[in-house]
């Protein structure tokens, strides 16, 4: 039995090599701090109990792994190695409440183990009890001073603590044991400006300097406090330096710009931008971040402001194989409205990485607003193909396609688009409203009317659908009180627009009531409507119907002399009759 158990134990100890997820494990002796002398038996079937726990957390079967550990604590609540096992499965699970409890009694019976205290100090931290987790590291420093990576950790915790003092001397002690640490002294640094502590920042800074001569940013980062202290000269002369040192160093340029910018020195403050973006070793991100501060400023007529463009074709020019700088170059074309040349600069963007939709987007977007329209059909045709489940590239091939008359294909591609829209998205007015357009002309006067409906349910005072809408109706001779009531509506919201006062009068004269339809027709005909052939067409039926013949026939001839002519309209002016 002896020999079984010792097996046991030295397959427990090779199990345990490396059990939980956050750290390596060491199974301390349990029988040293048990409070209840198990029996031999016992103690096998705790072990037995023990390693099946930690097979089913191996097979992944974690909850059924928590449920063979809590067995064996509640057999045996002296083993820590349970107690740390089954902590590291609920914090793994970020049940850290319930962690919490089994890691204190893991350490408590175990105060020496290192990775026992590591799990605690994490679950700390999990559960933002940064001073518990203070004290967790101060007593594995105590236990394993040779540790110097657990000073940052415990710096890491005076600062979420707001102890600044406690973090830099916890610095200095890493540092006294390392030696001097570039990211610890810039951290220290840090501090001393957090507290107030300038004169401090400096020494650190300049300590790095002494150390470190050769390199640059140290530089540059002290002269960012002299700047800050107001101390311009100061830093102009730390930025010389930088020169000396790396003259290619595209980061001094842009400090120099800022240098001159406090100043007020613009003109020279801009020239140092460009060498900074004419700078190859400069990173694209950098100069990304430059632009978008300018570009996103309130002041959009200052020297900087017009700068952009420049600052943004040496930005291209030294960096033709990116595809961020022409981007951001067609951003800033766009933002100043030349919008042919913005257009340019995202096919570029398009030629080095054609994957992002929002270039796709943008270029689809000028083409309409140029009224480009071959442009926006080829390069919404493109776009589809490219993002087939993106719905605006329809919606603009499809005004493509009516203002190259084939309403057919419109008709195929706005119906495939608005089912990639949800059916509360706002943008479904658009693809309702210029299908009513397409099946007007195409004569499906029903299925207009369907659509027309919907695009009102959205969006229902758009003038144009509702004049088209109740036009239509009138036309049809069908709905007239819907006709009307949209025509109403209509006058209502544009008073004077010539136009809509023709649709109602024309609703008006479909519905009999010819009296009100002059007074409106009349309307109609005065400033520009006194051009419209449409216009006057319906004036002269609507003067035939209150018996003003010789008016009809002047509105008609009126009507052929700006445009129209028709057979009809031939026929009601040669016999002074109307004819519908």
């Amino acid at each position: 039995m002896k020999k079984i158990l010792f097996l046991l134990f030295i397959i427990l100890l090779l199990v345990l090599a490396g059990a939980c997820k956050t750290s390596k494990t060491q199974l301390s002796n349990s029988s040293k701090t048990t409070s209840k002398k198990l029996t031999q038996e016992e103690h096998l079937q705790n072990t037995a109990l023990f390693l099946d726990g930690i097979r089913e957390k191996y097979s992944g079967n974690e909850d059924k792994a928590i449920g063979l550990l809590a067995q064996c604590i509640k057999q045996n609540p002296d083993n820590d190695g349970a107690l740390y096992e089954m902590s590291c499965l609920l914090y793994g699970q970020k049940k850290y409440n319930e962690a919490l409890p089994l890691a204190q009694g893991a350490v408590k019976k175990s105060p020496n183990n290192e990775w026992y205290l590591l799990l605690l100090s994490e679950i700390y931290i999990s559960l933002k009890d940064f001073s518990n987790a203070e004290k967790t590291y101060k007593t594995l420093i105590d236990k394993k001073p040779e540790h110097a990576e657990y000073y940052l950790d415990l710096a890491d915790m005076y600062i979420s603590n707001k102890k600044y003092y406690d973090a830099i001397k916890t610095y200095d002690a890493y540092e006294k044991k390392q030696g001097l640490h570039p990211e610890v002294s810039i951290q220290k640094e840090k501090l001393y400006l957090q507290i107030g502590k300038t004169d401090k920042a400096i020494e650190v800074v300049e300590a790095l300097i002494k150390e470190f001569p050769d390199e640059t940013q140290y530089y540059g980062v002290l002269a960012d406090i002299y700047l800050s202290m107001n101390m311009p000269q100061k830093a102009f002369d730390l930025y010389q330096q930088i020169l000396k040192i790396d003259p290619n160093d595209g980061f001094v340029h842009l400090s120099l710009a800022d240098y001159y910018r406090i100043q007020h020195q613009e003109s020279r403050a801009i020239e140092e931008l460009k060498s900074a973006f004419a700078n190859k070793d400069l990173d694209v991100d950098t100069k990304v971040k430059v632009l978008l501060s300018i570009l996103d400023s309130r002041d959009k007529k200052g020297e900087y402001y017009d700068a952009l463009i420049p600052l943004a074709e040496i930005f291209v020019d030294s960096s033709p194989e990116e595809a961020k700088a022409y981007s951001i170059y067609g951003d800033i074309l766009l933002e100043q409205n030349k919008k042919s040349v913005a257009r340019d600069a995202f096919r570029k963007v398009n030629g080095l990485d054609s994957s992002k939709f929002a270039i796709w987007e943008q270029i689809i977007l000028i083409d309409y607003d140029l009224q480009d329209i071959p442009a926006l059909l080829s390069d919404s045709k493109k776009t589809m193909d490219l993002f087939p489940e993106q719905a605006e590239p329809y919606l603009y091939y499809g005004i493509a396609e009516i203002n190259q008359k084939d309403y057919n294909k419109a008709i195929a591609a706005l119906t495939t688009g608005k089912n990639y829209l949800t059916s509360k998205d706002k943008n479904l007015f658009f693809f309702y409203s210029n299908l009513g357009d397409c099946y007007i002309q195409n004569k499906n006067f029903d299925l207009a009317f369907e659509d027309y409906e919907k695009a009102l349910a959205i969006n229902p005072n758009d003038d144009h659908i509702i004049n088209n809408y109740a036009y239509y109706l009138a036309l049809q001779n069908t709905n007239l009180d819907r006709a009307l009531e949209l025509a109403q509506k209509l006058v209502r919201l544009q008073p004077d627009n010539n136009n809509y006062e023709d649709t109602y009068a024309w609703v008006l004269y479909k519905r009999s009531d010819f009296t009100n339809a002059k007074i409106w027709i009349e309307k109609a005909v005065t400033g520009n409507g006194s051009k419209n052939s449409s216009i006057l067409d319906h004036c002269g039926d609507i003067m035939y119907k209150t018996n003003n013949i010789d008016q009809a026939v002047e509105y008609w001839i009126k009507a052929k002399e700006n445009g129209i002519s028709t057979e009809i309209l031939n026929k009601k002016i040669a016999e002074r009759k109307l004819y519908e």
